[in-house]
C-alpha cells in the first residue's frame, strides 16, 4: 500500500477556507497575496520574506538533537509551501511550511505527541477525503513505537501506522533533514512560510487562483483526450482520464500541483 498522500480536492479547500475564515484578518492587504502579486512573493520567493515569515523562530526550534528531541512534520501532496500555507490558515495550525521535490510539508510548532496528533487529525478533516502523512521524532507512549513514528491520516483520523525507515527511502532528503539533522534543514527552514503569517485575504487569492489553474488543466486533458478516442475510434483506451485523485501519489503526475506564483505555467495572472 502506497504511503504517500494525494492531491487536496482544491474545490472542497477553498468553501473549506471561506466557510472558516469570513472576514480577513488584522493587517490584511485586501489580497495582495504575498507570492501571488503584492509584495512578489512566492514559492521559492526571494531572500526577505521567508525570515519574516519563520518570524526567527526556526533556531529556537530546531536546536542541537540533545536540546530538542521532539520534531513534527505533516506531509502532503501539495508541491507549493505558499498554497500549502493557504490551505491550512482556514483550520489555524500552527506550522511553517516548505516543499521539495513535489512534497508539501508543514513543521508543527508543538511536537508533543497528542499536539502532533491532534494538528493531523485536524489538517485530514479539512482536507477531507485526502490522506496526509504525520512523521515525529521523539518519544511515544506505545512502547512499541521507535524514536521516529509515522502515520496516515484520514478524514480526522489516523487509519494507518507505517514504517518510518520505508517512508524516508522513497522521501526528499529534506524531510529526513527535517527529523533528524537540523543544521542540514536549517537552510530550508529559513525559507519556510508561516501559515500565522499569510492572511485570510492572501489565502483565498491563493486558493482561488490554484482551483482556476487546476480546472484549466483538468479541461485541456479531457480535450486531449476526447480527440484521442476519436481518432482511434473509441477503441483501445486505457481506462480513461485520471482525476485529481488518481494515481500518481504525491508526484502528481496525472494532476500536480498547480504553481499559482505569477508567470508559472497554467498561471491565470
Amino acid at each position: 500500500m502506497t504511503t504517500t498522500p494525494d492531491p487536496p480536492d482544491w474545490d472542497q479547500a477553498l468553501a473549506d477556507l471561506l466557510a472558516t475564515e469570513a472576514a480577513p484578518s488584522a493587517g490584511a492587504d485586501g489580497g495582495g497575496g504575498r507570492g501571488h502579486g503584492g509584495d512578489g512573493r512566492g514559492a521559492g520567493a526571494g531572500p526577505g520574506d521567508p525570515s519574516e515569515a519563520a518570524g526567527g523562530t526556526a533556531g529556537a526550534v530546531f536546536e542541537p538533537v540533545e536540546s530538542a528531541p521532539e520534531v513534527a512534520v505533516l506531509v502532503f501532496g501539495v508541491g507549493d509551501q505558499w498554497l500549502l500555507a493557504a490551505l491550512l490558515k482556514g483550520p489555524q495550525l500552527a506550522a511553517r511550511t516548505l516543499a521539495a521535490e513535489g512534497m508539501g510539508m508543514a513543521v508543527l510548532d508543538d511536537a508533543a505527541e497528542e499536539a502532533a496528533a491532534e494538528a493531523a487529525r485536524t489538517a485530514s478533516a479539512t482536507l477531507r477525503g485526502q490522506q496526509l502523512l504525520l512523521m515525529r521524532r521523539g518519544e511515544s507512549a506505545d512502547p512499541a513505537a521507535g524514536d521516529i513514528q509515522a502515520s496516515v491520516y484520514l478524514d480526522g483520523r489516523e487509519v494507518q501506522r507505517v514504517s518510518p525507515g520505508l517512508v524516508l527511502a522513497d522521501s526528499p532528503q529534506l524531510l529526513e533533514d527535517l527529523l533528524i539533522d537540523p543544521d542540514a534543514a536549517a537552510p530550508a527552514l529559513a525559507k519556510a512560510v508561516s501559515v500565522a503569517e499569510v492572511s485570510a485575504a492572501e489565502a483565498i487569492g491563493i486558493i482561488g487562483r490554484s482551483v482556476s489553474a487546476a480546472r484549466k488543466a483538468r479541461r485541456g486533458r479531457r480535450v486531449a483526450n476526447h480527440g484521442d478516442q476519436a481518432g482511434t475510434g473509441g477503441s483501445g483506451g486505457s481506462g480513461g482520464f485520471d482525476g485529481p485523485g488518481g494515481p500518481g501519489g504525491l508526484s502528481g503526475a496525472e494532476d500536480p500541483p498547480p504553481d499559482p506564483g505569477p508567470g508559472a505555467p497554467g498561471g491565470t495572472e
